[in-house]
């Protein structure tokens, strides 16, 4: 399953996006200003030598597809890990910034501009001292300021929402003062597997009679279809407008 992100009418995401030449601490809320001026206060911020990436990169990557059950061996395997994060080092396009907390790394930044726009790349911190040192929150305001002092007002994605209404790293993103701005994302899918998810929906929808569906993995599958099908649209009409 692929994901492409498409220009359509019907929208069935959002997408964290700033938009601003200032971001000073007076312009949040209280409660985030407190967590920023913590991790600026216990946190040194700066570009990571490649060792520290290579070494306390990989294990901060590898509490995060722990913790989310994710599979990304790109970040995990010590060989692949080890040529891809070379090659981003080593790329002028890619901003990279690490928090350290006790002369040890406890996150790290990568953003790189495309067409105008900054992206957020890579964005994790090792929760082991979390609640003490806040590294993300230093991480985005540093960066930001950064990005700031070299091209005044920015544009930065801080990517996609997930599949729920807004998760802990949804409201963190808004608390850092992204928006969630309606973006629309379709899914190529294996043929096999979209008849899995009709039979699903079909299942939940007609059989159950279900009008409110509130189990995670049906609630993506529906998602998954509902992505699936506003891309064929999308496509289909190109097609039209092309003959």
């Amino acid at each position: 399953m692929s994901t492409l992100f498409i220009d359509a009418e019907r929208k069935n995401t959002h997408e964290f996006i700033l938009n601003t030449n200032s971001y000073d601490l007076d312009t949040f809320a209280r409660k985030t200003k407190n967590r920023i001026k913590k991790s600026l206060q216990n946190c040194s911020f700066k570009k990571p030598d490649l060792e520290d990436l290579l070494t306390s990169g990989l294990i901060i990557n590898q509490q995060m597809v722990r913790r989310q059950s994710r599979k990304e061996n790109l970040l995990t395997d010590y060989k692949l890990w080890n040529k891809y994060i070379t090659s981003l080092y080593a790329n002028d396009e890619f901003i990279i910034l690490g928090a350290y907390y006790e002369k040890r790394m406890v996150g790290y930044l990568a953003v790189y501009n495309l067409e105008g726009r900054y992206n957020i790349h890579h964005a994790y911190i090792d929760r082991e001292d979390s609640e003490t040192t806040s590294p993300m929150c230093g991480l985005i305001y540093t960066m930001v300021n950064k990005l700031i002092e070299l091209d005044g007002q920015v544009s930065i994605s801080y990517g996609l929402d997930t599949f729920t209404s807004l998760t802990e790293l949804g409201r963190f993103k808004q608390n850092m003062r992204f928006n969630a701005m309606p973006s629309s994302r379709g899914y190529i899918i294996n043929p096999l597997l979209m008849i899995f998810f009709r039979l699903i929906i079909c299942f939940n929808i007609s059989l159950l009679r279900k009008k409110s569906i509130r189990n995670p993995f049906t609630r993506m599958v529906i998602r998954f279809y509902q992505g699936s099908r506003l891309l064929d649209k999308e496509l289909n009409k190109s097609e039209g407008l092309g003959g």
